[in-house]
């Protein structure tokens, strides 16, 4: 029975002390992070910050509005990748620019590359990187690691862009007026493009369209339009217009008619006032009404030869050109060249 209690006593200070040891292991393991983070020495520094033109080179001193490129040198001397998968950072910060981001450091230094436009106001500006060293959980660099620059003067203002214009010549008239439309101004950007002329006494009404034209190289186009034969007395916009792109508008005044339209009188010339059988014989008129037929004919009376016949053009000149046929010796300066036309001129 006493051999019996002392295993049992034996037993029971062996849990005893197992028990201690494991609370002791415990509290060894309960302060050994904050032991271990206030013991780490990071390997990762941040050693330059600079600025360079967009074209690489380093430049301090920038114009409101360029642009400029922030650079940094990092230097990890852990022999190994810190990777931003595994919560490696960095972070850069201006007045007006402030960026984050995860990044691979590789072993060594690295240089790492922000493009940003400069600010429009004059002063001198400070650019603060800092680096997250992932192993040992920290910000690293300081003001001692800050980069600076400068912007002088002033930005300039891009002067304004020049406001397409038309003029008309006349700007008044009767219906059936002839009007000279003159564009300038529709540069930059417009060169070769069609611009469409259109009629209207309220642009939010219907349109009538008077043609269309071509912007020049400089700029500019002229085009002449006719204003309708049934326009009334009334102020009637002229708009030139590139489709959804640009409009101008200026104003023209139909006025009564001073007068009824008269037509210009049409004209015949024929090649030789005397001739032969055989020979060739052309006849030309000027002036005629267009869509007629005209007829040519040889008249001695009481003889009579149709030798030709021609549509007249849009242009009211013709031409017709015949063969003096065999007939008995005649006195052609007696004889009349007759013109006829199956509808009358109006």
């Amino acid at each position: 029975m006493a051999s019996f209690l002392s295993n049992r006593q034996w037993t029971i200070a062996v849990i005893v002390g197992f028990l201690m040891l494991l609370l002791s292991l415990g509290a060894v393991l309960l302060l050994f992070p904050a032991s271990t983070t206030a013991q780490c020495v990071t390997k990762l520094t941040v050693q330059r910050v600079f600025t360079q033109d967009a074209g690489g080179t380093e430049k301090t001193t920038f114009a409101p509005g360029e642009a400029i490129r922030f650079a940094a040198e990092v230097n990890n001397d852990y022999g190994g990748y810190l990777l931003g998968a595994n919560g490696a950072e960095l972070f850069i910060g201006t007045d007006f620019f402030t960026y984050t981001h995860p990044v691979d450091f590789p072993p060594g230094i690295s240089t790492h590359i922000w493009d940003a436009t400069a600010p429009s106001a004059a002063d001198d500006y400070t650019v603060a990187v800092r680096a997250y060293d992932s192993f040992c959980g920290m910000w690293v660099g300081g003001e001692g690691e800050n980069g600076s620059f400068s912007v002088t003067g002033t930005e300039e203002t891009p002067p304004p862009e020049a406001e397409p214009t038309i003029t008309l010549d006349p700007t008044e008239g009767p219906p059936g007026t002839q009007l000279t439309v003159q564009g300038s101004g529709w540069i930059p950007g417009y060169e070769g493009d069609t611009v469409e002329l259109y009629f209207t006494v309220n642009p939010e009404d219907s349109w009538y369209r008077l043609g269309e034209t071509t912007v020049g190289n400089d700029g500019t186009f002229t085009a002449t339009v006719t204003i309708p034969a049934d326009a009334a007395i009334e102020e009637y916009y002229i708009l030139a217009i590139i489709p959804e792109v640009r409009t101008a508008t200026a104003f023209f005044q139909v006025t009564e008619s001073t007068g009824e339209p008269t037509c210009p009188e049409p004209t015949v010339t024929v090649s030789a006032s005397s001739g032969k059988p055989g020979d060739t014989i052309t006849v030309q008129g000027e002036d005629w009404l267009p869509g007629g037929t005209v007829t040519v004919v040889l008249v001695d009376e009481p003889a009579q030869f149709d030798v030709g016949s021609v549509s007249v053009p849009g242009s009211g000149a013709w031409e017709s050109s015949f063969t003096l046929p065999d007939a008995p010796p005649l006195d052609y300066w007696r004889r009349l060249v007759k013109i006829m036309r199956d509808a009358s001129y109006g």
